[in-house]
Formats: C-alpha cells, sequence, structure tokens
C-alpha cells in the first residue's frame, strides 16, 4: 500500500459536482417543478449569494423543498439553488417502480446494498441495489392564498363588490357620476361595451372612448346623461360576483360569475375538466356518458356560478367564457389545450389535504380501471407530468405506485393510431387498502370492484426490501417457541406466514406485507408479556418470552433444578415470587431487545421513506445546465420522475472517489460530524491527464481529513 506523502484537511460540508439535469423534476413550494423552471426563478428573483469556478448559488425568497430529517421524517426545509453549466456524463437510475432520475456521476443517492445502508455516489449504483424513494411526503396544508395576485396576471380588467360599492357611495348612488374610473366600474358590472354605454346614456361614442383613453372627466350635459341612465340601472353585484372585461371598445367583452373559489366543488370541476375536458382561449368543454351522476353535480356547480352550460350532444357540453378561461389560467395555472397538451396544474399540490383527496377520488373515478383478476388499480395518461403529479399526491397519503410507459390507440383520429402513453398502478393489499381508506372512489360500482380487488389482492407484492437478517432473527426471537409449557405458546413454524419468511429468509428481503404480519404479531406477543402479573402465571409467561428454567437459574444464581422448584412453588412463596420476578426480568429484557430489532427494521417500511429496487444504470453525454438544491441541516431533497431521494456530494469524494461519511448519524444527517478519512493516489495516463482509476504511471499519494466545519463540533477538527 502506498504511504501518502501528503494530509490535506477538508473542513465543512463543500459541496462539489453534484447536481440533476435540468429536465428532471424537484419538489418545490408544494409543486412539481423542473429543474430548467427553478433555474429560472433563481437567475429571476433570486439574489446571488455565493459562486465557485463552476457555478452560482442563489437564495430565493420563500423558496422550500421537502427533505429527509434526522429522524427519519419528512419536514419542509429553506433551501437555496445552485446552478452551473456541465458538460461530461450522466448517470440515469430506474427502480423497478419505474421511478428514474438523471444526475452526475458524483451525486450519492441514498442505498441499501443487503441490508447495509449508505449514501454512494450514483456511479457506484448498481442493478441490484436498492435506493430510498418517498414513501409519505406529508405536503404542508398550504392552501391557495399565496397566490391572490390572480387580478394582476389576468388578461383582464376585474371588478368586485367591494369596488362597486366604493362608487356607489362617492357618486350618492350613481346619480353624480363624473370619472372615468367610475364610469368605467359601472359599465362593466352592466356587462356593456363603452359603444353599448355611449348610445344607451345619449352620449357620443367617439367622446367616451376619447374620455376614458385620457382620463380627462366628460362634458357636464355628458356626464348628466351618464348618471341617469347608470342610476337607473342600479348596477349591482352578488356578495361573491366579479365582472370581467377583455377591454373591447364595441363588442360586448363583459361577463359576470362567481369566481370559483378552491373547494369541494371546486376540485371536483379541475378533476372532471382535467380528466375528461378541454380548455380553449373563450370556452370549456367537457364529455362524459358513463358518469351521469358526477358529470351533472359539476355542470350544476358551473350553473349556480352563474354560467350558461350548453349541451352538444348527449355526452357533451360547452360554456363559452373567455372571461372564465382568463380567471382560470391566472388564478390555477390552468393551461389551454387538451389534457395531453396541459394537463393536471401543479397547484393541485397547494391544496388542503381534504381537498386533494377529493381531487383524486374523483379524477380515479373517471380515469382508472380497477381490475380484480390482477389485482390493481391501473390509471393511464397521454401527459406523463399527470402520472408525475398523481405520483407525488398519492405518496402524501402513504401510497406507492408503479410507474410504467407503454401504447396506446388513439380513439380521436380517423385512422387507428399508435401513442405513447404513461401508466402508474396500485397493487398489494398494503398499498390498495391505503388507497381505499384514503382515497377511495365515487361510483359505487367501482367502490364495490374496488374492495373485492383488496380481498383477493391477498398478501402478494413483489416489492422486497433488503434487511439485516441478524436483527431479524432477534426480533423473531420472540415468537420462538422453547417451553410450550402453558401450551398457549404457538411456534413459529406454525404461523400461517411462515412459508413466507423461509423464503424472505433465502432472500434476505422482506415485502412490506410480510413485515407488517410480522411486526403486528411480536408486538402482541410483548403486550402479552407486559399483561402477566401474578406467579400463578408463571408458566405462560415463560412460554411466551421464550424463557428456560436455566436462564431463571442463572438469575437467581442457583441450580437449575432448584429454580424449577421455585418456580413451580415446591418450596416458600417467598422464594416463588422471587423465581416470578426472575423470570419477569428476563421476559423484559427479551422483549427489550425484539422491540428494539424490530424498530431498527421498521423505519424501512414505516417510515417516511422506502427503498426499491434499482432495475437499470445508465450513463449517457451531457452538455448543458445542471441544477442543484443546497438544503442546510439535512442536505437532501426529493427529486426525478416519480421522487427519489438525493443527496449532495463533497469535495473530499470527488477527489478520492471515496464517500467519508462514514458514521450512522452522518448517513441520515447527510453532515460530517466524525473525522473521515481518505486516501487517494493520483496516476498520469498516456494522454497527460490525471486520474484516480489507477491508469497510467503513480504521480502522488494523498491522506484527505474530512472534518466538520459546523461550530458546535470543532473539537473533532483539532482532534483530528
Amino acid at each position: 500500500m502506498t504511504v501518502p506523502e501528503l494530509n490535506i484537511g477538508l473542513v465543512g460540508h463543500v459541496d462539489h459536482g453534484k447536481c440533476i439535469s435540468k429536465d428532471e423534476s424537484v419538489l418545490i413550494n408544494n409543486e412539481v417543478v423542473t429543474g430548467e423552471d427553478l433555474a429560472e426563478k433563481a437567475l429571476q428573483q433570486g439574489r446571488k449569494v455565493g459562486e465557485d469556478d463552476e457555478g452560482e448559488l442563489f437564495e430565493v425568497e420563500d423558496l422550500h423543498t421537502y427533505s429527509l430529517s434526522p429522524d427519519s421524517e419528512v419536514e419542509r426545509k429553506k433551501a437555496e439553488v445552485y446552478i452551473q453549466d456541465y458538460d461530461g456524463a450522466l448517470v440515469s437510475v430506474e427502480t423497478s417502480h419505474g421511478r428514474t432520475v438523471s444526475l452526475t456521476k458524483s451525486h450519492p443517492l441514498l442505498v441499501n446494498r443487503d441490508g447495509e445502508i449508505d449514501w454512494r455516489p450514483s456511479h457506484q449504483v448498481q442493478e441490484g441495489d436498492f435506493v430510498a424513494v418517498p414513501n409519505r411526503i406529508p405536503l404542508e396544508d398550504r392552501g391557495i392564498e399565496d397566490r391572490q395576485d390572480w387580478r394582476q396576471r389576468m388578461d383582464a380588467t376585474v371588478v368586485i363588490p367591494r369596488e362597486l360599492e366604493k362608487v356607489r357611495q362617492e357618486t350618492d348612488d350613481f346619480t353624480e357620476i363624473n370619472t372615468p374610473e367610475q364610469i368605467e366600474t359601472c359599465r362593466r358590472v352592466l356587462c356593456l361595451s363603452k359603444r353599448q354605454l355611449a348610445e344607451r346614456a345619449g352620449i357620443r361614442p367617439e367622446m367616451y372612448y376619447e374620455v376614458t383613453k385620457s382620463s380627462h372627466q366628460l362634458p357636464e350635459e355628458a356626464a348628466r346623461k351618464m348618471s341617469e341612465y347608470v342610476a337607473e340601472k342600479e348596477p349591482e353585484l352578488g356578495e361573491s360576483e366579479i365582472a370581467v372585461d377583455r377591454g373591447s371598445r364595441s363588442n360586448s367583452n363583459v361577463e359576470r360569475f362567481e369566481p370559483l373559489e378552491p373547494g369541494d366543488r371546486f376540485v371536483k370541476f379541475l378533476a372532471f375538466l382535467t380528466a375528461e375536458g378541454r380548455m380553449t382561449e373563450n370556452r370549456l368543454e367537457l364529455c362524459q356518458r358513463d358518469h351521469e351522476e358526477m358529470r351533472d353535480e359539476v355542470l350544476q356547480y358551473l350553473q349556480d356560478s352563474g354560467l350558461e352550460v350548453q349541451e352538444v350532444s348527449g355526452k357533451d357540453f360547452r360554456i363559452n367564457s373567455t372571461g372564465l378561461c382568463s380567471y382560470l389560467s391566472a388564478r390555477y395555472d390552468i393551461e389551454k389545450g387538451n389534457s395531453r397538451e396541459s394537463g393536471i396544474p401543479a397547484v393541485v399540490h397547494s391544496f388542503k389535504q381534504e381537498h386533494k383527496r377529493r381531487f383524486l377520488r374523483w379524477f380515479f373515478s373517471f380515469e382508472a380501471d380497477i381490475n380484480s383478476h390482477s389485482s390493481q388499480v391501473s390509471l393511464t395518461q397521454a401527459n406523463k407530468d399527470n402520472i408525475n403529479r398523481i405520483a407525488y399526491l398519492l405518496q402524501e397519503f402513504g401510497i406507492s405506485p408503479r410507474l410504467t410507459e407503454g401504447s396506446s390507440e388513439a380513439t380521436n383520429s380517423e385512422a387507428p393510431q399508435e401513442r405513447k402513453c404513461h401508466k402508474l398502478t396500485i397493487s398489494g393489499s398494503r398499498n390498495l387498502s391505503r388507497f381505499q381508506e384514503a382515497v377511495d372512489l365515487a361510483p359505487e360500482q367501482k367502490r364495490s370492484r374496488l374492495r373485492e380487488t383488496i380481498r383477493e389482492s391477498g398478501c402478494a407484492s413483489n416489492r422486497s426490501i433488503p434487511v439485516d437478517t441478524d436483527r431479524l432473527e432477534v426480533a423473531l426471537g420472540l415468537l420462538k417457541s422453547k417451553n410450550n409449557n402453558s401450551g398457549h405458546k404457538k411456534g413459529l413454524k406454525q404461523r400461517e406466514w411462515y412459508n413466507g419468511l423461509e423464503e424472505a429468509r433465502k432472500k434476505q428481503a422482506l415485502t412490506p406485507q410480510m413485515f407488517d404480519r410480522i411486526s403486528r404479531e411480536i408486538r402482541e406477543e410483548a403486550d402479552l408479556i407486559d399483561s402477566i402479573e401474578t406467579p400463578d402465571d408463571v408458566d405462560e409467561l415463560m412460554d411466551v418470552a421464550g424463557v428456560t428454567t436455566a436462564e431463571v437459574a442463572e438469575e437467581l444464581g442457583v441450580a437449575e433444578t432448584t429454580a424449577g422448584r421455585h418456580l413451580r412453588g415446591e418450596q416458600t412463596e417467598e422464594k416463588r415470587r422471587a423465581a416470578f420476578n426472575a423470570c419477569r426480568t428476563i421476559a423484559d429484557r427479551k422483549k427489550k431487545e425484539a422491540i428494539h430489532a424490530l424498530e431498527d427494521l421498521e423505519w424501512m417500511f414505516d417510515s417516511a421513506v422506502t427503498f426499491e429496487r434499482v432495475e437499470s444504470v445508465s450513463q449517457e453525454s451531457y452538455s448543458d445546465m445542471i441544477v442543484d438544491l443546497t438544503v442546510p441541516d439535512n442536505h437532501n431533497f426529493f427529486a426525478g420522475y416519480g421522487g427519489v431521494l438525493c443527496h449532495n456530494t463533497t469535495l473530499t469524494e470527488s477527489l478520492s472517489g471515496k464517500w467519508t461519511d462514514e458514521h450512522s448519524e452522518e448517513l441520515k444527517k447527510g453532515i460530517t460530524i466524525q473525522i473521515g478519512y481518505a486516501d487517494v493516489t493520483y496516476y498520469r495516463d498516456s494522454g497527460g491527464d490525471l486520474n484516480v482509476d489507477r491508469e497510467g504511471d503513480e504521480v502522488r499519494s494523498l491522506s484527505l481529513v474530512d472534518a466538520p466545519g459546523h461550530e458546535t463540533l470543532m473539537a473533532n477538527v483539532l482532534s483530528g
């Protein structure tokens, strides 16, 4: 082994060479955005707070992401954006459930390899590894109150009741109108064009145009006529009504309706529109014939909001309203086009949780197929972003879908045409039960089929997670029968799931369903141990906890035969009680060991993240912008299609190829706590370039010491 010639100390968590491609999805402020969108936001709205030779770091006001905490829970964290130009290789990782992410070679992922969990740079990830993915993402119930600037973003002028009431008070019930602003407010509420109002008030339209254009007051006689006409018409807006003016001189492009506010009825409408409709510049088109009751509920909502619904055919309906389309675009970022072109708006992630449930319920009711034979709920979409958004929404409720791609025949073209499509499936009794509990389906027929599918799904699952088998055996110790003195204990082999356990032992991996059953029965045994309180039940306690007479003898410091007599009560009551207490102590110790081992495994199945098998790893050349997030404290975030837990690498790894954060707390927190060491030898290849891949002649060896830069941990730097 080459002895290093030089020691280099690296203080602090120096981020370097870690990024995702600009096309990758990132969860930001309750919305799924692309890296490119994130970079644009940083460049336009951010403040540059740092730079290095390769890129720039930006702070953006109120920019948050979701990150895995030291307690293995997902929390909302402030983040900064790092942007750089990159020319090199990207590593693309795809999981068994169709999640994908493309990132630079040094960007680490949290990897479970044969039960050992570690942060590994993406170029070290192998097929058959398991990577951390979200299991639950508790998005904050923000609502969309922070999006109240929709009036400024509309391509129209909007009048609200408060503004009309102000004009009423200023003009003594509209009898003394004289300013253009007052006239325009009244005109919009009356839904008249400028020409229409001028002609009906008896003044020349040209005069009206000139006055409103120049902001001058109307001549006295014209103002009198205008006031008389408006006062006679008594313009009025309902309490929650708005008037929207698209700004035409001669045509009446003013509409009045109640704004579609976030709520139960609105999310049903949004699910209908994004599943079965489209929006153009001036109308909504909705199509549905299978679920008439749901369709009619949405149409009634639109009519109650003051909108006219036209029936084109028995299943096709139209709402002609330029103002409504402009409002929906500005308020909710609903794009024009059909579901392939526009899809589900990002704002759904900011809805309150109850409204997310309702949206999912109705969207799945319109779009999903329930197949009891294959025991799954499936959703097929032409728009990939729809699947991505739905996947993130489901994960908020602990539902882990599988994402795949395929093709389907287009039904809206004259000639048969195969089109690429994207599919999301929910399978396995655990997932399906969570879906039923958190989301469910609206039509009774589909609800019934879902219940049938859950009944027939059994415990089948194709997702196994590698586990530490030594810890598993410690946890199982509480279920193993040693005495069977009371006849109460059911041995491990008598358990219904024993055959599945044997298979899991061979694979050194468990399915979530298998772990749930094991965990439940271990905890039931632990509760039973706690419930046994008297020496009369000592046989049951020994049986349940697997305590032997030899163990009691050792605890008491007596011979095994003597301990047996004590336990049977053949001597004094005091000795019988002492023997029981010894048995109690041993049972509690075994219970504590088993529960602790169970909890060591539990976080992989029941925490905010789980693990999915890596199906493929590939590399491709890339020359463009790359983006990264800097997340204080946690140093990780979710990115990619469907969500993969990503981490920021360190300068140590970039130099040596070795990840120095090897201590368990560091792996969870993503920071350097203890001193980490990495030796690196540089080689010069035939082209004269330096490398650490043993290509060419050895040049120099260095020893890298990665020490914490946090003030409270600086003692470790000095000790190194």
